[in-house]
């Protein structure tokens, strides 16, 4: 393993909450609250969740001493692209759980086959079992309420095993996939909830870490229920 790059991982992750911090700050300072959407890749997918984990712990101390939160503080819609964020961390009781209190929509774009995120664990050590969310995707069955939130998509036959957000927005699909999410544009049918929607018929099967934790992830579904018919056209069946 090359230990120079491990602890360069580290330390950029070990940054994160200062900076989501900032961005908590700036998401509270703004005037703009029904004109905002939130996007991050890779760390930055992290970051952007443990911001909304502030604007929660936020907005809870604020219903403690008054009766409503302000008209700037309201959900917002939300993609994570190869999100390096453990895959529990969403999960009901764990580390970054109330951050869902902040999110309207979310779209996970994943890939199984990245070939950085597959190596997550080194993050901790190289005996941890730890996997990105960006790799296994999240078990949309322990979300509860919040499952009808969440949108999953399986980008690994677009993207093939490379890492960073330049082939993502490079895709004229998953830019289609992102497009209503990031800029307001409503799904002319609900999504199912905490679906999980593959870019290609290949990927169908579920991925072998999703397997491994006992289902729970989500079940395949057209890419149509989530983009309506219009922009689905150009996604592959």
């Amino acid at each position: 393993t090359d230990l120079g790059a491990i602890k360069d991982v580290r330390l950029k992750a070990a940054r994160t909450p200062q900076v989501a911090d900032c961005l908590a700050r700036w998401l509270d300072a703004t005037s703009l609250p029904g004109q905002l959407s939130l996007l991050g890749t890779s760390f930055g997918a992290r970051i952007v969740m443990e911001a909304l984990e502030l604007r929660a712990d936020a907005r809870l101390r604020t219903l403690q001493t008054e009766s409503s939160v302000p008209a700037s503080h309201q959900p917002l819609d939300v993609v994570l692209i190869s999100a390096a964020i453990d895959n529990d961390w969403l999960l009901p009781g764990r580390k970054l759980n109330r951050s869902f209190e902040e999110v309207d929509r979310l779209l996970l774009i994943n890939n199984h086959d990245d070939s950085v995120l597959s190596r997550y664990r080194w993050l901790y050590g190289l005996r941890s079992r730890a996997e990105a969310l960006g790799v296994t995707g999240i078990a949309t069955g322990r979300l509860g309420r919040h499952a009808g939130k969440t949108v999953q998509i399986d980008a690994a036959s677009i993207i093939g095993r490379r890492h960073g957000c330049n082939p993502y927005f490079d895709s004229p699909q998953l830019l289609a996939a992102m497009r209503p999410v990031l800029f307001g544009a409503r799904p002319r049918s609900p999504p199912t909830e905490g679906m999980t929607l593959p870019l290609a018929e290949k990927n169908n099967h579920l991925p072998k870490q999703q397997k491994r934790n006992g289902g729970g992830w989500g079940r395949a579904a057209p890419i149509g229920q989530f983009l309506g018919n219009r922009s689905a056209a150009a996604m592959p069946r």
